[in-house]
Order: structure tokens, then C-alpha cells, then sequence
């Protein structure tokens, strides 16, 4: 049967958490690097705009829960009420057109630098490490300062919440803040957060539970990449994420994305081998079908990653899958980015062969600096 026999499911109706999605095709957060002093303004709101569509789900750019989270320049933040009251303009705008609006909290532990730290002083980390070797080593976290960290995700969960947004989405990959503390590569501390799976995967619980006590967890969801690689590493990711999995899932949460194992980092190393027959990479994930309906937690994947790939080969993967577990969704970060008409032309059209460029409006920012619209 082909991929393309199949492809009609991608856009029919899902529920998830406490949205009724019309169609499965997802924006997926993209750092835009355009909100000066940490304050989404009117070119954020067209932007998110021109992208909504009905029923349709977009997940913000990373936007900063904490005075010491932002790594890179012009990064939106939510902690403030000042900051929440120039969101509710982006997320208003994405609801007068029937959509849906994710805010993704993002700290970028070790990854940031002086430059974008109060008092121009370390960014913090799980442990005294360094992202490259270029970089200066982070600050250790302090227990205390811990505790600060977490009740800040809680103040910027509730003024998500104010600012009118569908739910919030936990930045758990990719080598940020939260991925220090659950991998070993980067935790290297000897208290309660630190030495086993349990002790690692405590700051992203305690977030979690922080942020619960402002949302429901229909309305919550997380991000985190078991194999992507941002110079963060961990000795036995299978037990480590089986573990994250299995915790996070006794709250129903309102989905996880999952990174594919063959995403390409930013920065870092090379990705390491494929994962072992036990993880539920590409080949053996429909066999888990059973087992993550059972969770009644929906798994985002994001098929297409960051990368360049063949809008038909996405198709066709995207079908075969869905065509056997069909809680999945597919988040298009770099079409939805480059082109605001791409998620309405694919549900309408059924089609993958779509130019990812539009014409004259608000396009790529700071990971397509040669991209960027005039």
C-alpha cells in the first residue's frame, strides 16, 4: 500500500490534551531571535498569524522562563506580566484564526554565555561543565538556587496561562538546561539531583510538578531527545529515558515530542549509532502501539527534524507510520517557518511537493541569517 494511499490521515482530527486538532500537521518551535528587550511586538504577532490555521497547533519559538535562561540575542520571555501581555497579543491573533498556541519554556542552562547573563556573570548549569570548548565552564546550581529555578517555571506557567495560551511545553532536549540534569555527561554532582536515573531526573519532575500546580496536565507537555546530541551525552540513554518516559507518564500529559535518533545537532559531536531493537526508534515503533495508547499520552514526533528532507520521502515516512499507530503527529518546523501558507496548503492539497519560501512575509530569523526577510 503506498505512503500517499495513506497520506489523509495526516490531516484528519486528533484530540490532544484538551484540543481537538483538525489536521496532525504541527509548527514546531523555531528561535526567531526578533523580540527585543524579551518582548514579543507586532512583527512576532504577524508572524505567528500569517502561520495559524483552523484546528491547527503551533508551538512557540523557545521563550525564556527565567532571569538566567536566554542564550541567544532578542529571545522572547514569559516571566514577567509585561512579557505575558505582549504574548497575549501573538496568541490572540493565532485564536481570532481557529488555531491553537503552545508556549514552549526554554532554559538554556550552560549553552548561554556572559552576555546574555544578569551582572554579566556565568550562565548555570547541573554542574561546573562547558558546552564546546570554546566556552567558559557554567555555575553549578546550588540546592537553593534550584528551588528558585523551579518556582520561576511556575510564575512563567501561570502567566502563560494569563496571557490566554492552549498549554506550555517543557524544553527537555537538545542539551538545554533540563537535559544537563537528566544526562551524565553534564551531571556530574554527588547530591539529590544528581548520581542516579532518579536523582537526574528530578529537577524536570520537580518543573513539572511546579508548572502543574498552574496548569492542568492536559495542558502540558514536554520535549526530549533520547539520542539528538548538543554536546550532552549520557552512558545508558535507554534506561534513562525509559525511566523519564514511565514517570511522565503517570501524569497524562498532554503529549511528548520526541526528537528522531538521527537528528543532527547544532553544535556538538556526531550523533551516536542508531539505537538498539529495545529503544522505539523508526524501525520497531508501530510495535509499541499498544503500550503507548495505554499511556494515553499522544508522542509528538517531528519526522522531519531540523533538517533539509525530501517533502516526499516526509510524506511517504509520515504516512507509513501513521499508518500504523496513529497517535502520531508531524511538526514542520522549517516549512512553517519559510513559508506561513505551507501547513494550510498541505491539509488542502494533501501535498508535500510545496515550496518551502513564500513571498513577502515575515520569514526566517536567527538559524537562516541568510534567509531573513527584507
Amino acid at each position: 500500500m503506498s505512503g500517499a494511499a495513506k497520506a489523509p490521515i495526516l490531516f484528519s482530527p486528533i484530540q490532544v490534551g484538551d484540543m481537538l486538532l483538525q489536521h496532525r500537521v504541527v509548527m514546531g518551535p523555531l528561535t526567531r531571535s526578533r523580540s527585543p528587550k524579551e518582548l514579543v511586538n507586532d512583527m512576532n504577532v504577524l508572524y505567528y498569524s500569517q502561520r495559524a490555521t483552523k484546528g491547527g497547533l503551533i508551538i512557540t519559538e523557545g521563550t525564556s522562563p527565567s532571569v538566567t535562561a536566554a542564550g541567544y540575542p532578542d529571545v522572547p520571555g514569559i516571566l514577567t506580566a509585561g512579557q505575558a501581555n505582549a504574548w497575549k497579543k501573538a496568541v490572540d491573533a493565532v485564536h481570532a484564526r481557529g488555531g491553537y498556541m503552545f508556549a514552549q519554556l526554554w532554559h538554556t542552562g550552560r549553552v548561554s554565555t556572559r552576555r546574555f547573563q544578569p551582572n554579566n556573570e556565568l550562565p548555570v548549569s547541573a554542574s561546573t561543565t562547558k558546552s564546546s570548548r570554546r566556552a567558559e565552564p557554567a555555575r553549578a546550581l546550588t540546592v537553593p538556587e534550584i528551588k528558585y529555578v523551579v518556582n520561576e517555571f511556575r510564575t512563567s506557567a501561570k502567566n502563560a496561562r494569563d496571557a490566554g495560551f492552549d498549554g506550555v511545553e517543557l524544553h527537555g532536549a537538545h542539551g538545554y538546561l533540563i537535559d544537563q540534569f537528566l544526562e551524565d555527561s553534564s551531571n556530574l554532582r554527588t547530591d539529590e539531583y544528581g548520581g542516579s536515573i532518579e536523582n537526574r531526573a528530578r529537577f524536570l519532575l520537580e518543573v513539572m510538578e511546579a508548572v502543574l500546580q498552574e496548569l492542568p496536565p492536559s495542558k502540558v507537555a514536554v520535549r526530549l531527545s533520547p539520542y539528538a546530541n548538543f554536546a550532552v551525552t549520557d552512558s545508558d540513554p535507554v534506561a534513562l529515558f525509559t525511566y523519564v518516559l514511565n514517570r511522565l507518564n503517570r501524569y497524562k500529559l498532554a503529549y511528548i515530542q520526541m526528537t528522531e535518533p538521527d537528528f543532527v545537532s547544532l553544535r556538538g559531536p556526531p550523533c551516536p549509532p542508531p539505537p538498539p531493537p529495545s529503544w522505539p526508534n523508526r524501525a520497531n515503533r508501530c510495535r509499541r502501539k499498544k503500550k503507548v495508547k495505554a499511556n494515553k499520552s499522544k508522542i509528538l514526533l517531528p519526522l522531519s527534524s531540523r533538517k533539509t528532507m525530501s517533502r516526499k520521502l516526509t510524506m511517504n515516512v509520515v504516512a507509513i507510520v501513521v499508518m500504523q499507530m496513529d497517535l502520531l503527529l508531524q511538526v514542520v518546523s522549517a516549512g512553517s517557518c519559510l513559508n506561513p501558507s505551507y501547513q494550510g496548503n498541505i491539509c488542502r492539497r494533501n501535498d508535500y511537493g510545496l515550496r518551502f519560501h513564500g513571498q513577502s512575509e515575515v520569514g526566517p530569523g536567527f538559524f537562516q541569517t541568510g534567509l531573513v526577510h527584507r
